[in-house]
């Protein structure tokens, strides 16, 4: 089914009462036309609305579902790591069909370059501003709270860890659960 065959009535995004919108892009699958269909009849049935429109720096139009963010920095972080991730898929996606051939090593010889994760500079410095705010969290942290930390980020079992702390298996566990609920109400904009 082509996008213009389409039947699905629309918002404008800007006439939503929303503070801070979320645009989930649904995605399209040339292999299956009922596939942004079914997508856009789950939203339409859990009244998500579901806008028709390009972001900007995008050529084409999309359908996007639209939620409510919780705050700005929720809203505008999440749409700004997945206008990155689309990006990145499309960019990827025209690259394999530009030297589209059955064997990678034939692609290699035309000079595809495969994309390399972790080149993306927006995604880096998303990157960098979460560990940044993270670090700042950690080291205002108690040093028994930062201990706690360390034992997680070591990967250690609750035994191993309560061993090493010299504290009852309940007791670590208790207060490793209050110590990163902690730091999750702290990151909270981050997500």
């Amino acid at each position: 089914m082509k996008k213009d065959e389409l039947l699905c009535e629309t918002v404008d995004p800007a006439k939503l009462d929303y503070k801070n919108p979320i645009f989930e892009r649904l995605e399209e699958d040339p292999n299956n036309p009922w596939h942004l269909e079914d997508q856009i009849k789950f939203y339409k049935n859990n009244n998500v609305p579901i806008a028709y429109f390009a972001l900007p720096g995008q050529r084409s139009r999309h359908y996007y579902a639209i939620f409510e963010g919780r705050s700005e920095g929720e809203a505008k972080g999440y749409n700004k790591m997945r206008n990155a991730e689309v990006k990145k898929k499309e960019r990827g996606d025209a690259a394999i069909k530009e030297h589209e051939t059955e064997s990678y090593d034939v692609m290699i010889e035309n000079g595809y370059d495969a994309p390399k994760e972790g080149d993306n500079p927006e995604e880096i410095i998303a990157y960098q501003v979460v560990m940044d705010a993270l670090a700042k969290e950690y080291s205002e942290l108690s040093e028994e709270k930062r201990r706690i930390c360390d034992t997680v980020k070591k990967g250690m079992t609750q035994r191993d860890a309560a061993a090493e702390l010299d504290i009852p298996r309940r007791t670590y566990r208790d207060y490793k659960d209050k110590t990163l609920d902690g730091l999750a109400k702290k990151m909270k904009d981050y997500r």
